[in-house]
């Protein structure tokens, strides 16, 4: 009976006690580890579309389960086509479904502005974007980045006689309607924060949110 005794001291002796902590310590690293690279991943950054936000080089923190999408959001988005591999983008959310959205140059010409409608509005407002990098500008001065749309001297003339455009509400109008890009259900219409070397919607079109890989939490 002794011995017995001595036996279960010895079983939860000091010793075997830091083993079993150990052990539940390293179980609990690596489930931490496992669940962590399961909802999130590092992904590196190349290219130089998305200065001043994120640079060539930078590593981001992503979420690739279970987030929600919004307007400013930057997400990593899948672009290619069904005929064509795997093309990974780093850009940012500027519309939703049903938003509206049109591209005016400036009243010098010089520049590009934005002007978007929400879903639920009915105004054009531009956008205030302090993110960007530059002010985008027009096809013409810029023949290296021939993407952009809305730009030709029809369409400008035409946009710039708008009276009140800022408050135009006629969207449906079949003389605008033309010139205005509305993103549908479940899609999103993204750009990147260096305009005029960004190849995003204004290339590729608004894409489905299932298109969307993940969204960016943190800029290392």
């Amino acid at each position: 009976m002794k011995n017995d005794i001595n036996s279960g001291d010895r079983l939860f002796s000091p010793k075997n006690t830091a083993l079993t902590v150990s052990l539940c310590i390293a179980c609990t690293v690596l489930i931490a580890f496992i669940s962590f690279f399961f909802w999130f991943y590092f992904i590196p950054v190349k290219g130089d579309s998305m200065e001043n936000t994120v640079f060539d080089g930078h590593y981001c923190l992503v979420q690739r389960r279970s987030f929600d999408v919004d307007r400013g959001d930057i997400l990593i988005i899948d672009t290619a086509s069904a005929d064509k591999e795997e093309h990974i983008v780093i850009k940012r959310v500027i519309g939703m479904q049903g938003d509206k959205i049109v591209y005016m140059r400036s009243a010098d010409n010089k520049t590009v502005d934005l002007f978007v409608c929400r879903n639920g509005e009915t105004s054009f407002k531009k956008e205030d974007e302090p993110y960007i990098k530059e002010q985008m500008i027009p096809d013409d001065k810029n023949p290296n980045h021939n993407v952009f749309i809305n730009s030709d001297g029809s369409i400008i003339k035409l946009l710039n006689h708008i009276p009140n455009f800022e408050t135009l509400t006629v969207l449906n109008d079949p003389v605008y309607k033309n010139f205005i890009i509305t993103v549908p259900d479940n899609c999103i219409y993204f750009l990147g924060d260096n305009r005029n070397v960004s190849r995003d919607s204004r290339y590729y079109g608004a894409l489905p949110l299932e298109k969307v890989q993940a969204k960016v939490l943190l800029i290392l």
